[in-house]
C-alpha cells in the first residue's frame, strides 16, 4: 500500500501541468461551437457559432491561435454569403500581431469571392491591418470595379490605409476619380495621397482636375448639402472633397508651381476651414511655394480669421527659410497692428527663428516686451535672446 502511494506521488510530480479550461460561451465549449460552425446545416446556427468563437478569442491568445485557421478555412468553404461576411469581419478585427496568420487567407478569399457584401467585409478587414496587408493589394484593386458603391468605397479606403505598399494601385484609383458616386470620389482622393504613387506627376494632375472642377462650382449655401448626383448635374462646391484634395496634394510631395497655385486659390474661399487648410499645406512646399507668396502675404495681413493669419505667417517663414529676413518689414509692421495676441506670438516666433539674421526686428521686439499680454512679452524676450545669442548647431563630424 505504501509503495502504491509513493508511486502515485511520483507520477504527480512528473506529469505535465494541467492547461486552463477550454473557453466557453453561453454554456458551450469552443470545440462544440467549432463543430456547429463546420457541420450544422442551419445558417443561423453557423452565424451564432461565428459570434461565439469571436467572443471567446477576443482576449485569449491561445484560443485565438487555435481558432483563426479554422475560421479562415470556413471563410473559403462556407456556402452562405452571410456566414462568410461574418467570418471576414471577425478575422479582420484581430490585433495586428495576428496579421501573419490572417492576411494571406483574407487575400485568398477575396480573389475567389463574388458577393459584394462579403468582398466589402474582406477589404475592410485587410484595410484594418494597414501596412501589414501588402499581399492583399492586387485583389483589392479588382474590387474597385465592384458594382456596389459601398464596396468600392471600402476598397479605396483600404488601399489608402495600406499606404506605400499599395502604390501599384494608383492608376486604378485615378480611374475612379470621376466615379458617379460622391463617396467613391472621396475615398479615391483620400487613398491617392497616401499610397505614394510611382508617378507622382500623374497623381497630382488627377487631383488638380478634381480640384478645378470643384473650384468652378458655386460656393455652398447655408443649409444646402453636397450634391450626390451624377457628373452632369449642377451642384454646389463640395468643400469636403476640396479639403481632401488639398491634404492629398500636400502628402504627395509633388512640388510643382501648378500644385502650389491651385492650393493658393483656396486662400480666398468663403469657407474659413479651407483657407486654414490651404495656408497650413502651402508651408510644406519649400522654396517652390514662394509662387504663392503674394496670396499668403495678403492672407497674413487681411484675413478675418486669426488662424489663417497665423498659419500664413508660419507658411511664409517656412517657404523663405534662410532668406526669411526679407519678411522682417512685413512681419514687424503687422506686429504693430495685429489685434489677436496669439497671432502676435506667432509673428514673434517667426522673427526669433531667424536667429542672428533677425537683428532688424529687434526694435519691434523690444516694443513687444511692453505688450499688454504676458505671453506676448515672454515670447518677445525669448525671441530677442534667439537673435542676440543664437544657439550654435553642433558641427557634423
Amino acid at each position: 500500500m505504501i509503495r502504491r502511494f509513493a508511486l502515485l506521488l511520483a507520477c504527480l510530480f512528473i506529469l505535465p501541468p494541467v492547461f486552463a479550461e477550454e473557453p466557453s460561451f453561453n454554456g458551450r465549449k469552443m470545440s462544440e461551437w467549432v463543430t456547429i460552425l463546420k457541420e450544422d446545416s442551419l445558417v443561423r446556427k453557423r452565424k451564432a457559432a461565428v459570434v461565439a468563437i469571436g467572443q471567446m478569442i477576443s482576449n485569449n491568445t491561445k484560443a485565438q491561435q487555435e481558432a483563426l485557421p479554422i475560421l479562415a478555412k470556413q471563410l473559403k468553404t462556407d456556402s452562405n454569403a452571410g456566414v462568410r461576411a461574418q467570418l471576414a469581419a471577425i478575422l479582420g478585427q484581430q490585433p495586428t500581431e495576428a496579421a501573419g496568420l490572417v492576411v494571406p487567407d483574407l487575400a485568398e478569399a477575396l480573389r475567389a469571392e463574388k458577393e459584394s457584401d462579403v468582398r466589402k467585409e474582406l477589404v475592410i478587414g485587410l484595410g484594418r491591418y494597414g501596412k501589414f496587408a501588402g499581399s492583399g493589394v492586387l485583389p483589392i484593386i479588382d474590387v474597385l470595379k465592384d458594382s456596389n458603391t459601398a464596396t468600392r468605397v471600402a476598397a479605396a479606403d483600404a488601399l489608402g490605409r495600406i499606404g506605400k505598399d499599395a502604390r501599384k494601385s494608383a492608376p486604378a484609383l485615378l480611374a475612379i476619380l470621376d466615379d458617379k458616386e460622391r463617396a467613391v470620389r472621396h475615398a479615391a482622393v483620400f487613398a491617392i495621397g497616401r499610397v505614394d504613387p510611382d508617378d507622382g506627376e500623374a497623381a497630382a494632375e488627377g487631383l488638380l482636375n478634381v480640384l478645378a472642377k470643384e473650384q468652378a462650382k458655386q460656393p455652398m449655401k447655408a443649409g444646402v448639402g453636397a450634391s450626390t448626383g451624377g457628373l452632369g448635374v449642377a451642384s454646389y462646391r463640395d468643400t469636403e472633397l476640396v479639403a481632401s484634395c488639398i491634404v492629398s496634394l500636400g502628402l504627395l510631395g509633388e512640388k510643382s508651381p501648378e500644385v502650389v497655385k491651385s492650393i493658393a486659390k483656396q486662400l480666398t474661399d468663403t469657407d474659413v476651414e479651407l483657407r486654414q487648410l490651404a495656408a497650413l499645406t502651402l508651408g510644406k512646399f519649400g522654396p517652390v511655394g514662394r509662387v504663392a507668396s503674394t496670396e499668403l502675404k495678403k492672407s497674413f495681413e487681411s484675413d478675418t480669421d486669426k488662424l489663417v493669419r497665423s498659419y500664413s505667417a508660419s507658411a511664409l517663414g517656412t517657404l523663405y527659410g534662410k532668406e526669411g529676413k526679407e519678411l522682417i518689414p512685413l512681419l514687424t509692421e503687422r506686429l504693430k497692428v495685429e489685434p489677436d495676441y496669439e497671432v502676435r506670438i506667432a509673428i514673434i516666433e517667426q522673427l526669433g527663428g531667424l536667429g542672428s539674421e533677425g537683428k532688424a526686428a529687434l526694435p519691434a521686439l523690444q516694443q513687444s516686451r511692453r505688450d499688454a499680454q504676458l505671453k506676448v512679452r515672454e515670447a518677445a524676450a525669448f525671441a530677442i535672446r534667439q537673435i542676440e545669442k543664437p544657439i550654435e548647431k553642433p558641427k557634423q563630424p
